[in-house]
């Protein structure tokens, strides 16, 4: 499945009104996790904060029920859309993960997609927004780009 694809549907799943989200400055970031366990796939999903700055990241992903109570932290580089971090889950004795993947940004008027997917060999982690492009301060129009 190409990543455009499983960017819709991660956002169709983390977004109550089916991936056409107009979300605040604030909370605009959806997450959604699947980890392996003995017992089949633990899903996860909430909101999220994403920062990306001179080809590093960080991101706080917040628990569903309690949007003050981080339950994941991702920390890493960002390359021309290429992600690594390591991950750390809290309350959990797993320790730091090590997790690859992409980052893509692509433009369907009038909504824009990014979306961040990473994963290892025991599960995964895929955050996306979608922003509608008029209410955006650029006049041009969005193109998948590396990371700032």
């Amino acid at each position: 499945m190409n990543i455009w694809r499983l960017s819709l549907f991660v956002c169709a799943v983390a977004c109550p009104c089916n991936g056409l989200c107009e979300t605040s400055a604030q909370s605009d970031w959806k997450w959604v996790a699947g980890q392996t366990t003995p017992s089949g796939w633990f899903m996860t999903e909430g909101t999220s904060v994403v920062h990306i700055e001179k080809g590093k990241i960080t991101v706080r992903l917040l628990d569903s029920g309690m949007p003050e109570h981080v339950v994941q932290h991702l920390e890493g580089q960002i390359d021309r859309g290429a992600v690594r971090v390591n991950r750390k889950t809290m309350e959990s004795d797993v320790g730091v993960e090590k997790m690859t993947g992409t980052y893509e940004k692509s433009n369907a008027p009038p909504y824009i997609f990014e979306s961040i997917i990473v994963s290892n060999k025991w599960g995964f982690v895929a955050i996306t927004r979608t922003l509608k492009s008029d209410n955006l301060r650029s006049s041009g129009p969005a193109q998948k780009r590396a990371a700032p």
